[in-house]
């Protein structure tokens, strides 16, 4: 639904002179009633553009900025690399009020991902996107996507670990097993070795070693 440009008040995120589908200027531009950020020549160019503007709709009817609200989108694993995953899952604020046994698992995780997506045994895969099959199916690679994947049990779980549902109790449960599972793995490498390869034996694949950063990330986990 849209209301005439020249008497919503807006909150824009675009120029409003424009429409937000195809660029042309117009009179009587038509403004999105919700978030009164974008504006259309037409219904036309309003249901054209509804599917890209449809996530982002609301956060800018909250007061996001486009950058903001584009930022706070899941990643499309189609389109995004690896390398973006990274940057994504270090983007996570740390709360202020999160009690210590939480930031001690939230903050070996963020630890240890970046550590992981900055290892030579990730440099081919970064510039692959996520839903990609890893050019490298290499050791580091998997714990990379095994901690990154656990960062988001974590993040379902409240970080005061208060009043917490069973919901979040089976999150926390998670978390916790997923890191004892990959920090075992990280400090046996040959153990790792042998559970990566078993899929992929063909492959012949060479596996770094992890270097002794990420061996103290993982075992700072422990």
């Amino acid at each position: 639904m849209a209301t005439s440009a020249s008497t919503a008040a807006a909150a824009p995120t675009h120029d409003l002179t424009k429409c937000t589908n195809c660029s042309s200027t117009p009179p009587n531009l038509l403004q999105c009633v919700r978030c009164k950020a974008v504006s259309y020549c037409n219904k036309d160019c309003q249901r054209s553009n509804w599917k890209s503007h449809k996530p982002l709709c609301p956060l800018l009817a909250s007061g996001a900025t486009l950058e903001d609200a584009r930022e706070a989108l899941p990643l499309d694993p189609d389109v995004a690399i690896r390398a973006q995953y990274t940057a994504r899952y270090l983007q996570a604020p740390v709360p202020e009020n999160a009690s210590p046994q939480w930031l001690k698992y939230f903050n070996g995780l963020m630890k240890l991902v970046r550590l992981l997506g900055e290892h030579e045994g990730m440099a081919r895969n970064n510039t692959q996107t996520f839903n990609t099959p890893a050019f490298e199916k290499n050791n580091v690679y998997f714990a990379w996507d095994f901690v990154g994947r656990t960062l988001t049990f974590i993040s379902r779980v409240p970080p005061t670990m208060q009043r917490m549902t069973r919901e979040d109790r089976e999150a926390w449960n998670d978390t916790k097993s997923r890191t004892a599972l990959i920090t075992d793995l990280i400090l046996n490498r040959q153990k790792m070795i042998d559970m990566v390869d078993q899929p992929y034996q063909h492959l012949n694949t060479v596996h770094p070693e992890m270097g002794d950063e990420v061996i103290a990330a993982a075992r700072a986990l422990r």
